[in-house]
């Protein structure tokens, strides 16, 4: 699972909340009322145990949904990157194998804001 819960707790600014549950998976994409809550599923590539900063750029992806504004996730994940809060080695490798070519930009410029 994944979502609002899992990108506030990266402590970048977000406090998203979201009526449904967003769980990724290998198989469906739709919405879905499973044992009475409903489900958003969304069929996304991501590691077996994903690492904070996957959820990084989890976030990043998803956000159109979350309402965050780019310039002041900017400069937060600057701030985590500096404060040892997230590491950039693993962040570069996540952004690599998982993010767009936009928000893989918007890491290299965060990592090297941070250094």
């Amino acid at each position: 699972m994944t979502g609002p819960p899992a990108w506030n707790s990266l402590g970048l600014g977000t406090t998203a909340l979201w009526t449904h549950h967003l769980v990724y998976n290998t198989k469906r994409t739709g919405s879905f009322l499973l044992d009475g809550q409903h489900v958003k599923l969304r069929r996304v590539r991501f590691p077996e145990h994903p690492p904070a900063e996957w959820f990084v750029i989890d976030l990043l992806e998803s956000q159109p949904f979350v309402g965050q504004a780019g310039d002041d996730l900017h400069s937060r994940l600057v701030d985590a990157l500096r404060a040892g809060r997230l590491d950039a080695t693993v962040l570069r490798a996540m952004g690599a194998e998982y993010a767009t070519a936009g928000n893989r930009l918007l890491l290299d410029a965060a990592i090297q804001a941070a250094q």
